[in-house]
């Protein structure tokens, strides 16, 4: 027997709840580079502002994000 999901009772590889499913900003990236960043921008995975100076990362995909969700 297949496992169930507690929040939506469907079979675990059917399930999109926040667990089985998480959005793009709270699933694992491959960090290719760190620094600073030169300019103001906002953060391809989850949104946020990131200002110049922050420390910011750059993904296997080539999207720019918060030192967050890099973490």
């Amino acid at each position: 027997m297949s496992e169930r999901c507690e929040l939506s009772d469907l079979l675990v590889d059917q399930c999109a709840c926040r667990i089985h499913n998480p959005p793009a900003w709270q699933q694992p990236v491959t960090i290719v580079a760190r620094f600073d960043a030169r300019f103001d921008s906002e953060c391809d995975n989850c949104g946020n502002w990131m200002s110049e100076g922050d420390p910011i990362a750059r993904t296997q995909d080539g999207d720019y994000i918060c030192s967050g969700c890099a973490s």
